[in-house]
Order: structure tokens, then sequence, then C-alpha cells
């Protein structure tokens, strides 16, 4: 007969025969060994390049193999036998594949190595206007760098950055300002280029008084008082005894005419005084008389100019900051001996981040910068996570496949045990 031994171990049979002259027993030993387990090997074709990179994986088992599962480091997974896998990133890979038979599971790995392209690095170039200017002095700068160009730097030295191609930025205060671009391209490769603004004080409006001061012509309208001129003469007459007093009196108006040399506002006072002056008479009755002196004494106040000068304030310049690129990978931290445990690393980019906000598809969170997370069970899982910065927030998501490890389960199949038994003396 044929027998199926379900567990390794010994076992004793016996067969027992029977005759006419009556019963025979013969017994042995059945060793049922536990089944090996499969010796798990692969070959990788080609194991560097770049990216993307295309990989033939090629299984090189031994033994008794029920099923094939490969994780290829990038989050991605399969069940073939002997898969095909692209790489679109650049990194080093470690790729596994567990082979599982009767008699257990054997693990193997290799690493495959992404590359970047050779990809020429950009040349930067900018050009700005007004070249220099008085403070507060607005400038344009517009990029003329050349090459393939994935991301702009500018850093205008006064301790403001700006991450836009064409940038305008106001320079508030005087001095001399290196402003510096860096121009990154696709390979990572980078480009600078430095200029110096130069920005002056502001005007002060000086005021300067006119050299030739203007004339001003002022006419006294004034009727001076009437001065009264008394004229007295005495005579000697031939004639005896005889003398002759004449007395005349007269009137006299005077009118003067001042002219000054003043600043544009001025009082100008005068003040006069005419005195009557004596003639005498000889006795021809000849009478010469003198005209009056007029003294004139002005009195001025002199008001200056002013002048008021209000500068105006400087303008009020904003910053903007754009919103986070929001990035992120995930890797299985222990394909064979945890495949459920996921290691989620942040690759955003943006200016004065402050916090992150991870959403793992099972109901479980973190705020953690590079949070390790274990899933429960197995499936496919949409990760969202949304990065907050000085611009605002931004959110991206990508869907994680873990799998659950396998469970070993092996049927051995039991030896088939041939003897034969010999009667001696089948008589007696």
């Amino acid at each position: 007969p044929a027998h199926t031994y379900n567990r390794a171990g010994l076992f004793n049979v016996t067969l027992t025969v029977t005759g006419p002259g009556g019963t025979s027993n013969v017994s042995s030993q059945v060793l049922v060994n536990t089944p090996s387990a499969p010796r798990a090997a692969f070959v990788a074709s080609p194991e560097s390049g770049n990216a993307p990179l295309t990989v033939q994986f090629t299984d090189q088992t031994t033994g008794n193999v029920t099923s094939y599962f490969w994780n290829f480091g990038d989050g991605q997974s399969s069940t073939q036998r002997s898969p095909s896998h692209v790489f679109q990133n650049v990194g080093t890979y470690t790729v596994f594949l567990t082979a599982s038979g009767p008699g257990g599971v054997s693990i193997i790995s290799r690493q495959i190595t992404v590359q970047s392209p050779q990809i020429p690095a950009p040349q930067a170039g900018f050009a700005f206007n007004p070249v220099s200017g008085v403070a507060p002095l607005s400038v344009q700068f517009l990029n003329r760098s050349s090459g393939n160009i994935t991301a702009y730097s500018w850093n205008f030295g006064d301790g403001s950055l700006s991450t836009i191609e064409d940038p305008t930025h106001v320079f508030t205060h005087p001095g001399t300002y290196t402003v510096t671009l860096i121009v990154t391209g696709p390979g990572g490769q980078s480009a600078a280029q430095s200029s110096l603004v130069v920005i002056a004080p502001s005007a002060t409006p000086t005021l300067t008084p006119s050299q030739v001061p203007p004339t001003a012509t002022f006419t006294n309208t004034t009727v001076p008082p009437t001065a009264t001129h008394t004229f007295t003469a005495t005579e000697t007459s031939v004639l005896p005894s005889a003398t002759l007093t004449s007395t005349a009196t007269s009137t006299e108006t005077l009118l003067p005419t001042e002219t000054f040399t003043e600043t544009p506002t001025s009082t100008a006072t005068s003040t006069e005084t005419s005195a009557p002056t004596e003639i005498v008479v000889v006795p021809t009755n000849t009478e010469t008389a003198l005209p009056p002196t007029a003294t004139f004494t002005p009195t001025e106040t002199l008001i200056p100019p002013s002048a008021t000068f209000t500068e105006p304030p400087p303008p009020t310049e904003t910053a903007t900051s754009t919103p986070p690129i929001v990035n992120f990978s995930p890797t299985v931290t222990d394909p064979v001996g945890n495949p459920l445990t996921v290691a989620f690393t942040d690759l955003s980019l943006g200016e004065g981040i402050f916090s992150r906000a991870w959403d793992f598809g099972d109901g479980q969170a973190s705020s953690e910068t590079n949070p390790i997370h274990t899933y429960a069970a197995g499936g496919t899982y949409t990760v969202t996570l949304t990065v907050t910065g000085a611009g605002g927030a931004s959110s991206a998501q990508q869907q994680v496949t873990v799998t659950a490890p396998p469970t070993a389960t092996f049927t051995p199949e039991a030896p088939v045990v041939n003897f034969s038994a010999i009667v001696a003396d089948p008589v007696r």
C-alpha cells in the first residue's frame, strides 16, 4: 500500500502476515523529514543607469516555490516570477525577492542605482532698471539666464528674497547692495550671478536767497508842517532920524521823495524837521533867502522771507511669498520582517515652512516632518500631506500600497515505504 504522512517524524510500520500456519509480524521504521525551503536568487539588468531606468529582473530561485513577492523599494511591488520595473526618480533602491514554498520562505535583495541624466548646467544672468537712484527706489529685475531652468532664487542684499522669475523690489534705505540670482536646472546643477545696486540718500531742499535784492520805491506823500519864515531888515537912511523896519512873512511847503533798496517786505517811517532860516536884509533893500533844510531819518523793519518744506513719507514695501511646493516619498522600511511599516520623507520646498499635517488614509495622522507609520492591514491607502508656510498652505496626495506578510504553509509529500517480509518457516 501507499501512505501519506502529514507531518515529519519517525514512524514504526508493522506488517502482519496471516496464513494457514498462523500469524507472523515484522516491523520497520520510516523517517519523514521536513521539506527544505527554496533558495531565492535573481539577477537584474541593468543594475545602474540614468533616470528613468527600466530594469529586467530574472528569477533564479531553486527548490519548490509556490509564490513570489517583489518589493522594488520605491513603493511599488509585483507577484510575477520575473518582472520588469521602471524607476522614475534618482536614488539608490534596495529590491527584495521573497520566494515561498512548502519548506519555508527565502529572501534575497540587491541594490539598483538610478543616476541623474547629464544635463548641462544653466547660465545665470539678469538685467535691472534703474541701475541707481535715490531712496526709496523701485527696481525691476529681468531674468536673462539661459538653459533649462527649474528654480530661481533672488537675494537683494538687504535681507529680502524672491523665487519668481522677474521680480520688482523697493530699496528703502541708501547704500550699495549686492543682488545675487541663483538658477537651478533639472539635473541639480546651479549657477549664480551678482551685481551692485547703488541707492543714494533722499534729496534735501536748499533755499538760496537772490544775490541781487529787488528795488522798492517809496514816495512820501505826507504834507509836512508849514514852515514860517520871518525876515527882519534894518536900514539906516541918510535922512535924519529915519529908521525903516521891514518885516516879511513867507510860507513854503516841502514835498521830499526818497528811494530805498530793501528786501521785498519792508516798512519805512520818515520823520522830518524843517526850521526857518533867518535872513538879514542890507540897506540896499536887496533880500536873499536861503531855502530851509530838511532832515530825513528812515526807520526800517525788515521781515525776512521764510520757506517750509515737508518731505513725503517713504513708500511702504510689501513682501509677498508663494505657497510651498508639496512633495514626499514613501518607503516600506522592512519589506520582510514588517512590510506594513512605511517611512515618509518630506521633500517640500518653500519659504518659512512652519507646520506639516499628515493623513495616512487609515484614520491616523501626524505633524512630524518625516514620520514612520505602521498600517494595521494590507491595502492601498491615499496619503495626504498639507504644508503651511509664509505664503499659505498647499497639499499633495500619493497612493501607498502595503502587503501583509505571507503565511507559510506546506504539505510535505510522504515517502513511499516498501519492504518485504519473509516467513522463515511457514509450516510451523
